[in-house]
């Protein structure tokens, strides 16, 4: 049971990558707008990427993973 909870983990931790690699796209995007409502969503959204990767990477018994 513990190997299908830790691949999960890894399953998700692959989605949060692929998140973070289309957020930073549209960071790029958003820095070319003249608005910075984009760039304050990007921003949130960012952080909270960061956040649930580093609670997936916990989770995955990889406490020193940075």
């Amino acid at each position: 049971m513990l190997e299908n909870i830790n691949e999960w983990i890894m399953i998700a931790l692959a989605v949060v990558g692929g998140a973070s690699l289309i957020v930073q796209g549209l960071e790029k995007i958003a820095g070319v707008t003249p608005s910075t409502k984009d760039d304050e969503w990007v921003g949130k959204t960012k952080r909270t990427l960061g956040k649930v990767s580093e609670v997936l990477s916990r989770l995955a018994l990889n406490p020193k993973d940075k």
